[in-house]
């Protein structure tokens, strides 16, 4: 395969060194084995101008890739402040489960019925081609977490009326 950046880098040879191996029956043998490149002729750049240059494309080929990761990065503080309220609240106001309080689904709720695990306890919307939802439903799953599915089409959800 041609060497696209040799034009700024320089053609440049493999040296080899001889090693001795012995192999599983005794013998022994000669193996070449990399040691280093040798500048053949000289590149347009200079190493270390040539090494800033591949850092550069690499990575801008990085943010090309994914142009929201720092924003993303940045987002990750924020989740977990937020997490971290979330479980202090929750923990104000008495929810937690069952097997750490002793209490049963009963005692919360008034009736025995509305938790059981084959009740879904949430909707999820769905297209037949969407890998997110795909991805959804194999965590929810995993979790033993019960879930009506809705099939939609893309582009086309329904309106929801939280009463």
């Amino acid at each position: 395969m041609p060497a696209v950046l040799s034009e700024l880098e320089g053609l440049k040879r493999a040296r080899l060194r001889d090693e001795q191996e012995t192999t599983a029956d005794g013998k022994t043998m000669t193996v070449q084995v990399f040691d280093h490149f040798e500048q053949i002729a000289p590149g347009r750049m200079s190493a270390a101008q040539y090494d800033a240059f591949v850092h550069d494309t690499v990575n801008f080929l990085d943010y090309v890739g994914e142009p929201t990761q720092a924003d993303r990065r940045a987002l990750r503080y924020h989740r977990w402040v937020v997490l971290v309220f979330c479980s202090y609240l929750r923990g104000l106001l008495g929810f937690s489960s069952s097997s750490s309080t002793g209490k049963t689904c009963t005692d919360r709720v008034g009736s025995a019925d509305t938790c059981r695990a084959d009740v879904p306890s949430m909707t999820l919307f769905s297209a037949p081609t969407d890998p997110w939802s795909h991805r959804t439903r194999i965590v929810l799953a995993e979790k033993g977490i019960s879930i009506e599915i809705v099939s939609v089409e893309p582009g086309a959800f329904p309106r929801i009326c939280w009463t």
